[in-house]
């Protein structure tokens, strides 16, 4: 069953709804990951400590339109379709040793949704394949994107007397996708809302002598896609988009403002709190305040006439 919206002159028929599926297995991959933040505090990146790579079965993301006449020819190619992506909660924690020993969280410096991809790919969420297409009168056009979240942690908490292995990971994240028009101009920038699918990843394991094994039957799971015709300019789209209604679509990047805390438990002492941030390499460094979100602006207030 195919519908038709009417965006700006045009007559754009979905043929193929925003849907979802996976494509390939989760791993839990050994690895050497620079995470010194688990031996020293220095956070120089040179110290690798042996780690696991968490890797959540893939998702898949697509979607058909095709524009069937406009008014205005000279409109069609100002708009492209794709994908915007939201982070809604990021919450995830490994537990290790018994009383001595420690715990990882990793989390939103502030609090999200927040904005998923990078900046250059503004206000699309880019990764894997054909995530974006300019619009062309008379075509079919198919977009798809994928997402596969990972997560790196140390087999071990290790130091200052300390040597605790890994027994299990709680948590992941959830997210919205949704397909969307972008009026990609330098002033009057729109967006058209055509359909919306929340999602979560559950990076969960325990480890024990047989290995690390996953404890939940899947990583990767999929709500109901919600058909849509929602329409969005500077002057109407909120300034915070709630990441279930409205998107986030401010210039940032969500990977930008997870944080990780160590807390390590030694015997006689307090427990020891470590902080830190991750470079773009997912290197830890020294934690720091990032930019409050607040403050950033959204792509649609980019371009004022």
């Amino acid at each position: 069953m195919t519908r038709v919206v009417e965006v700006a002159g045009m007559r754009i028929q979905i043929d193929g709804e925003l849907r979802a599926s996976t494509d390939e297995d989760r791993a839990i991959d050994q690895v050497s990951e620079p995470l010194q933040y688990i031996d020293q505090d220095d956070y120089s990146c040179s110290n690798e400590i042996a780690a696991v790579m968490l890797t959540s079965t893939q998702a898949r993301f697509s979607a058909e339109i095709t524009v069937l006449d406009a008014v205005d020819p000279a409109e069609v190619p100002k708009w492209t379709v794709g994908f915007a992506q939201n982070v809604v909660t990021y919450e995830r924690f490994a537990f290790y040793g018994s009383d001595l020993g420690g715990q990882i969280t990793e989390d939103f410096q502030y609090y999200s949704p927040l904005r998923d991809s990078d900046i250059g790919s503004l206000p699309f969420y880019a990764f894997g394949g054909g995530a974006t297409e300019e619009l062309r009168l008379h075509q079919l056009l198919d977009v798809s994107c994928t997402d596969e979240p990972r997560w790196p942690i140390p087999v071990a908490v290790t130091g200052r007397g300390i040597n605790a292995p890994l027994q299990k990971t709680v948590g992941g994240n959830t997210f919205m996708t949704w397909l969307m028009l972008a009026r990609m101009t330098e002033t009057d920038r729109q967006v058209v809302l055509l359909g919306k699918l929340p999602w979560q990843v559950k990076l969960e394991v325990e480890a024990g002598p047989a290995g690390i094994r996953w404890s939940v039957p899947v990583t990767t799971t999929f709500g109901a896609p919600v058909q849509l015709d929602q329409r969005y300019d500077a002057s109407t789209i909120p300034p915070v988009g709630d990441g279930e209604n409205v998107p986030d679509l401010r210039e940032l990047e969500a990977h930008d403002y997870v944080q990780g805390h160590l807390t390590r438990n030694i015997a006689g002492e307090h427990p020891l709190l470590v902080n830190w941030i991750y470079t773009g390499n997912e290197c830890a460094t020294t934690w720091k305040q990032a930019t409050n979100p607040a403050q950033v602006r959204n792509w649609l207030e980019g371009a004022q006439p």
